[in-house]
């Protein structure tokens, strides 16, 4: 069974803002490097996985955007383009800022706390997106970046995953990502010691394979197999509690993955048969676009408020709190001017001038 019309058309408004909700976690897990927190600090630590979020969120986006319009090879560049032009522009930004920045220190007018971080080897790289593929060592530059090069690698593969989905089952998809998953946290654990679901520079951009995959699956289960099953408001936005509880007692990091598919695919189908329309109003929906611009541009913010600020004006212990929820406003704050102002007008540009309204709005990068 096809979609309909009308789920093709569909604006899953609950889950973009999610996107919005999962970075702030993201940004509360660096945040947590500032703050006086001492053992607690592990208890942040799980907050990490939400990358995993957005990798499971992009599968069931661009397979909801895409699915149908990918037939030739045409096809597959136009694609390319239009993603390129969403993530790209942003990454370049950030990345021409931290080159100035290491220029600045290389001449004594600036200094980092951890130098090594902005090796001249590692330019090229990130400018190709292929810096979470092996071919670095560690996080450089824009650090969260590694998962955006992560998306890239995905996006290259989408056409041979939806080759997959289309010659077979859901139920056989489902165990091909459960294969995935197994071939990935062997092969980094043979390559290093941190455990695949942490990975990131050192084949990162395998890390998001399975989870993209399963964010393909999910969308099929939910637009066909799944396509009569109502799901009531409650049920759908209590789900988004699951992994949360999982985070918090220390779950394995593969069971609150799956909790993160569960959450995709029951808020999917309370969108579509519940259909709230709070998150459709114009000021959540500002948050929602500002999500992608929030994930890279907060590490700048931070420099700045924990950095800088601290030995203009004295502040330690408990106040670095209260100053890291003005980070994150400042951050959000300027994600939002950095959508309306250089993201959105760059796409459209970039993108073949296609308008906003003409897209789905959870077109975003799984950052």
């Amino acid at each position: 069974m096809g979609e309909s019309e009308q789920t093709l058309n569909w604006h899953f408004d609950v889950l973009d803002f999610y996107r919005y909700v999962a970075a702030v976690g993201v940004v509360i897990f660096h945040f947590a490097a500032y703050m006086p927190l001492g053992q607690a600090e592990d208890a942040v630590a799980p907050l990490q996985l939400l990358v995993d979020f957005f990798f499971i969120l992009s599968g069931f986006v661009i397979m909801h955007v895409y699915r149908t319009r990918m037939t030739s090879n045409s096809d597959y560049l136009v694609y390319l383009r239009k993603r390129l032009a969403r993530i790209y522009p942003l990454h370049l930004l950030t990345l021409m800022v931290y080159i100035a920045l290491a220029v600045c220190a290389a001449y004594g007018l600036f200094s980092f706390e951890n130098p090594d971080r902005y090796p001249a080897d590692a330019i090229v790289p990130n400018l190709l997106l292929v810096h979470a593929w092996g071919v670095t060592d560690d996080l450089t530059f824009n650090y969260p970046s590694w998962s955006i090069s992560a998306e890239f690698f995905v996006y290259l593969l989408f056409p041979v995953l939806l080759l997959a989905t289309r010659r077979l089952g859901e139920i056989s998809c489902l165990t091909l990502v459960i294969a995935m998953a197994a071939f990935v946290a062997a092969f980094i654990s043979f390559c290093g010691d941190s455990p695949w679901t942490r990975a990131t520079a050192e084949f990162g951009c395998l890390r998001a394979l399975p989870s993209f995959f399963a964010g393909m699956v999910i969308y099929l289960l939910v637009t066909q197999r799944l396509a009569h099953v109502s799901v009531p408001r409650w049920i759908g936005y209590s789900a988004a509690l699951i992994p949360i509880g999982l985070m918090v007692v220390g779950a394995p990091d593969e069971i609150v993955l799956v909790a993160f598919a569960v959450v995709v695919l029951l808020t999917a189908r309370m969108e579509l048969s519940a259909r709230p329309k709070l998150f459709s109003r114009p000021l959540l929906r500002n948050f929602s676009n500002a999500s992608y611009g929030v994930y890279m541009l907060h590490p700048l913010v931070a420099a700045g408020m924990f950095r800088i600020l601290p030995k203009i004006i004295e502040i330690e212990g408990a106040w670095m709190f209260g100053l890291g929820g003005i980070a994150l406003g400042i951050t959000t704050a300027v994600a939002m001017l950095s959508y309306r102002l250089f993201e959105n007008p760059v796409r459209r540009i970039l993108g073949g001038g296609i308008a906003r309204h003409q897209l789905p709005r959870l077109l975003r990068p799984a950052s």
